[in-house]
């Protein structure tokens, strides 16, 4: 099977290494050619510099915002330029610019789907993300064939612009906790109780498979997974929805405002390191 990786950041580099691992044969597109290339270098797939006359039974997107896609897919006529049977889009973009792209791929004879994806670099190279799909129910089976390859589970959304809708509610809660975490450890510090006491509460409690997850990735540095200028993004395109279809979006536009406050400082961070932006000077128990 030949499957063209369109977008090659943190997401799609690491679909393709799961992919490569099973034998796939990749082309890889990146605007920053040299992107490509070093991927290629890497997992042993063929860079592409331009989209134009390429052929591929799959293409998959992983492109960072609405800008990213209208400029990919639309702007460079990838539903034209490249001969696909099937345009799946992992990106996590606003619905509205979902079901535009999708009107003008099916216009053009494209068959497109949604496929948000849950989960960071490493459940991508692990090929055990949740992938959410939404598109022509009749042809599910083709692009599960695919999707499945680097997916523990496929959850099938609906129609489009459904799968993308489910993506920013899930995100909506996900990255959300760290900027709580990080509100929390505002409150001990003001009444100087020491942060083991909110470890040894979550540790007895429901909280404790929370903190299990996010605690290492808040005190140990490492390399991004997913960022808070990811982050950041999301939540603008959370709120910005919400109240496009006349609701108040009052928790996520200052989830929006924490993270987007630490853009200058903290953007290429990994997203759980945000709750840490308050509190630089502590040193937190790992």
């Amino acid at each position: 099977m030949r499957v063209l990786i369109v977008g090659t950041g943190l997401m799609g580099s690491s679909i393709a290494t799961c992919l490569a691992r099973k034998g796939f044969k990749l082309l890889a597109y990146n605007r920053t050619a040299s992107k490509a290339v070093e991927l290629c270098k890497e997992i042993g797939c063929e860079a592409v510099e331009t989209l134009e006359g390429v052929s591929a039974d799959y293409t998959l997107v992983s492109l960072f915002d609405d800008v990213a896609n209208i400029e990919v897919l639309v702007s460079k006529r990838l539903y034209e330029n490249v001969k696909t049977r099937f345009v799946v889009n992992t990106s996590t973009i606003s619905p509205q610019t979902s079901l535009m792209i999708s009107s003008l791929f099916r216009q053009h004879g494209v068959n497109y789907f949604e496929g948000t994806v849950f989960g960071s670099v490493d459940e991508a190279r692990e090929c055990r993300l949740l992938s959410m799909v939404a598109g022509e129910s009749s042809k599910l089976g083709e692009v599960e064939s695919l999707v499945s390859q680097y997916s523990s589970k496929t959850v099938y959304a609906g129609d489009i612009p459904a799968a993308t809708a489910l993506k920013l509610a899930v995100n909506n809660i996900a990255l959300a906790i760290p900027a709580l975490i990080g509100e929390s450890l505002e409150i001990l510090e003001a009444y100087n109780v020491a942060v083991d006491k909110l470890l040894e509460v979550a540790n007895a409690s429901w909280l404790k498979s929370v903190f299990e997850r996010y605690w290492p990735r808040i005190v140990e540095e490492k390399k991004a997974r997913f960022t808070v200028a990811g982050a950041a993004k999301d939540f603008r395109l959370i709120s910005n929805e919400l109240k496009s279809r006349g609701y108040p979006g009052v928790v996520s536009s200052g989830v929006a405002s924490f993270y987007s406050g630490l853009l200058s400082e903290m953007g290429s961070k990994d997203y759980p390191q945000a709750s840490l932006g308050y509190l630089k000077k502590k040193k937190l128990p790992t």
